[in-house]
């Protein structure tokens, strides 16, 4: 966990201790982890032929940490009740003769969810501890995998890259993608580098659902599509002014079922924010849904960016720079401006072996998109772009970089 994500659970009163490995906080409720090891040790061995505690479907199973992509993460409650109906998904993405690669973190939603998706369906499941190109390209085909989870930042590495060659990637058969979007010229870059049968799904979902909420085969003819709503779960698409949204029409993503969550640990405030009276999650994701009950996610909310009344999207820019071969990763942000409002600003990660200037940069949106979506905030170049253990780009901080960035036009 990163320091905030500890800070969270270490200020809840409800919470006695916290065993970790590491030390990113420092905390009187923080031990070490082997001191724990040896007291479930002991624990077992003097429990051996009595029940602790009989738990309910109501009773918290985990306490996971949201995203804190716009700010800090707070702590999301899952019942028991929530993995039950989020495992009644778990043959859809792991199968009984299947590989899987073991990429995502456990202590993260959809890494805890496939982990034990594979337990459920007797799936052979493959951990690596950090990635690196060339130890995953070697795992893959050391231990044949069959099934890929990906971050989209890492499936458009995987496109670009020279050494992903087809033929070490003869084994994998499918390919899961989510966190963020996927271009479909994305697509077809690693889909040229797979074998002719293997297929690529995209999926949507949030720590506060437990694991996705839409999920779908990538479609030619549904470029960026975020798929159909899974099974055990409701949803609708509410407008600004309270009307639900028509076919076609842009709102927020409302969502119903077994598996959100509970709450926020010791927030009623935000657990109020998030939930409605009717058990409604407001997700706070601007999405479209198409005549075939496809969606498409547009943006979150709160990080559209407000130039002179018009209303911007960060990652339509984003999609737009990442297309380019000497852009290695970009993100997009809003910024201050005393005249305009808020400006889009961009921070660039230049592709190795490339040349690459801020005016070239602004020429490419210059030449894709509208005069308003201009990048007025500037480019700034960076080493990495700061994100989630789950690929999601940390805005937050990103805004703080650009802080002192902005051009006045």
């Amino acid at each position: 966990m990163t320091s905030d994500q500890m800070r969270v659970l270490s200020d809840c009163e409800s919470i006695e201790c916290i065993f970790s490995r590491s030390s990113v906080f420092s905390s009187d409720k923080c031990q070490d982890y082997e001191y724990l090891l040896d007291e479930m040790s002991s624990n077992l061995v003097r429990s051996k032929h009595k029940t602790l505690f009989t738990p309910t479907l109501s009773d918290t199973a985990f306490l996971l940490s949201s995203s804190g992509t716009t700010g800090l993460p707070k702590a999301v409650v899952l019942s028991h009740r929530n993995v039950i109906a989020a495992l009644e998904l778990s043959g859809s993405f792991m199968r009984y003769d299947g590989v899987a690669l073991g990429l995502m973190p456990f202590y993260h939603a959809f890494g805890l969810g496939l982990m034990l998706m594979a337990l459920c369906e007797g799936s052979t499941m493959v951990t690596i501890p950090k990635f690196g190109m060339n130890s995953f390209l070697k795992t893959v085909y050391s231990f044949q995998i069959t099934h890929l989870y990906l971050v989209p930042s890492l499936l458009i590495s995987l496109g670009k890259s020279e050494l992903v060659r087809p033929d070490g990637l003869l084994s994998v058969k499918e390919v899961l993608t989510g966190a963020g979007p996927i271009t479909l010229e994305q697509q077809r870059s690693l889909k040229n580098k797979l074998p002719p049968t293997a297929r690529i799904f995209h999926s949507y979902g949030m720590t506060e659902t437990t694991f996705i909420v839409t999920f779908g085969e990538m479609r030619e003819d549904k470029p960026n599509s975020i798929g159909r709503l899974a099974s055990g779960l409701k949803a609708k698409v509410v407008k600004e002014n309270g009307d639900l949204a028509v076919d076609f029409e842009v709102g927020e993503l409302q969502v119903r079922g077994q598996a959100v969550f509970c709450g926020y640990l010791q927030n009623d405030e935000a657990t109020k924010e998030a939930l409605d009276e009717m058990r409604w999650l407001h997700t706070g994701d601007l999405v479209m849904r198409d005549n075939d009950g496809y969606y498409f996610h547009i943006e979150r909310r709160k990080q559209m960016i407000k130039y002179q009344g018009y209303q911007i999207s960060p990652t339509e820019i984003e999609m737009l720079l990442l297309q380019h071969d000497s852009i290695e990763d970009a993100a997009v942000v809003g910024v201050e401006h005393d005249v305009y409002g808020e400006v889009p600003s961009a921070l660039v990660v230049k592709r190795e072996g490339y040349e690459l200037t801020e005016c070239a940069v602004m020429k490419i949106v210059k030449e894709g998109l509208s005069p308003y979506k201009q990048l007025r905030g500037g480019v700034k170049f960076v080493d990495t772009i700061p994100k989630t253990c789950s690929g999601k780009v940390k805005r937050a901080l990103l805004k703080q970089m650009c802080y002192n960035e902005v051009l006045v036009e």
